[in-house]
């Protein structure tokens, strides 16, 4: 039986193993599209600096709905549970807080 480092072990390296098909899949596309080395002749600097402004906005909409995610499920938390005598929640929106206060409001 594989412990738990070694199934660990094993689905990283079956993520990446798809990630790379994915990387050769995506190239072998873009040769057909466009023809065989043809970024040896394009600003590819460019093309990753835009590439990389596409990532940062799908980074932010994630960021977003996670940010809804997470109310949605603080709403059915807390319509679920009740506080302990000292007013606290175990579980809840306080238990998703970040580990510093800057930068985020509640």
């Amino acid at each position: 039986m594989a412990t738990e480092a070694e199934e660990l072990a094993a689905m990283v390296t079956a993520f990446s193993e798809q990630f790379d098909m994915l990387c050769q899949l995506r190239h072998d596309v873009g040769e057909e599209k466009y023809g065989v080395a043809t970024y040896l002749g394009n600003d590819v600097i460019r093309m990753m600096l835009e590439e990389l402004a596409d990532t940062a906005n799908y980074c932010r909409y994630q960021s977003v709905k996670l940010m809804i995610l997470q109310n949605h499920l603080d709403q059915l938390l807390n319509e679920k549970l009740t506080p302990d005598e000292q007013d606290n929640l175990t579980i809840g929106v306080e238990a998703f807080k970040g580990t510093k206060d800057v930068g985020w409001q509640k």
